[in-house]
């Protein structure tokens, strides 16, 4: 039984507590595999690159080099360049997102193999100044690295993996805790790990799952017009992107299938948008069925705060 008067400083990195970052096991990869290469870019959920000079950075989703018990790992391939090592693969997280964690004491924890010495290391930013932890040994097995801070009262904080000399380095297991000791991974139930995605970006269709995708209403001879609801609410407005228009269909009265000239999202909220499809052959007034033709149709749904 837990002692109640046991203080965070005494805990072990075996206490199981509750992980504040989206993704730290680096299982879902919902914008593909890789590999991601430009600056800026969001490869795992919630995991961006931040190449910096003449520094390159290619990232993959690695299911052959994971730590024990995960069921995959980012594989991140570093080219130094003019970075100075600087250049790093991170995750933000804004005060006005998380307020809670604003002016508390955090560790980061990461898992990392690498074999080459001094190569990598990880940081914590607090809003002001980055702590950072010691470089990997380069021993080519997994080491768990961390760093502690305490969080400033708003801003943009980040947990990040910094790069300064050229090596492939496997990344996984990551933790973020309060309090001063690091904690070893404790997995999500995946429904919980891919909601915690979910708010962020999500696909709708993903992997080509299915022709229907929802009810619509004609607005005349050429129109349709319906409801896009996501399945999980954003943090803030997001951007809402529609693949080709030929590649939504729409049924009309007789439930044949009417080829879409147009596909455009209006009205985003937090929760949902309108989608509105130019077509032809429609009964003003009557339901329509917006629907995929082909293994392409998407409708992704992006909230970066």
């Amino acid at each position: 039984m837990p002692n109640p008067l046991l203080t965070n400083r005494q805990l072990g990195p075996d206490v199981a507590r509750a992980n504040l970052l989206t993704n730290g096991g680096f299982e879902n990869w919902q914008r593909g595999n890789g590999p991601f290469t430009a600056a800026g870019a969001w490869t795992a959920d919630r995991w961006a690159l931040s190449a910096q000079g003449s520094d390159t950075l290619s990232v993959n989703k690695d299911t052959a080099n994971v730590d024990a018990g995960s069921g995959a790992c980012a594989a991140v391939t570093f080219t130094l360049g003019t970075g100075a090592g600087s250049t790093s693969y991170n995750q933000p997280i804004k005060a006005t997102d998380a307020p809670e964690i604003a002016g508390r004491t955090l560790t980061f924890s990461v898992r990392i193999r690498v074999a080459t010495a001094n190569a990598v290391r990880m940081g914590i930013y607090n809003g002001t100044a980055w702590t950072y932890g010691a470089f990997h040994t380069g021993s080519g097995v997994y080491q768990t690295l961390s760093a502690t801070t305490t969080f400033g009262a708003s801003g943009t904080f980040y947990v990040a993996v910094y790069f300064a000399a050229s090596c492939t380095a496997y990344i996984d297991n990551a933790m973020l805790v309060v309090g001063s000791q690091p904690a070893n991974y404790v997995p999500l139930h995946p429904a919980d790990d891919l909601a915690r995605c979910l708010r962020y970006y999500e696909l709708l269709n993903p992997g080509a799952e299915g022709p229907y995708l929802f009810l619509g209403q004609a607005a005349g001879t050429a129109a349709v017009y319906a409801p896009v609801l996501y399945r999980v609410q954003k943090p803030v407005t997001p951007s809402v992107t529609m693949s080709a228009a030929s590649s939504f269909g729409a049924s009309n009265v007789a439930m044949s299938t009417q080829p879409i000239t147009s596909a455009t999202p209006s009205i985003i909220t937090r929760v949902s948008c309108q989608g509105a499809f130019a077509t032809s052959g429609m009964t003003g007034g009557s339901a329509s069925v917006i629907l995929a033709t082909n293994g392409t149709c998407q409708i992704s749904i992006e909230a970066n705060p």
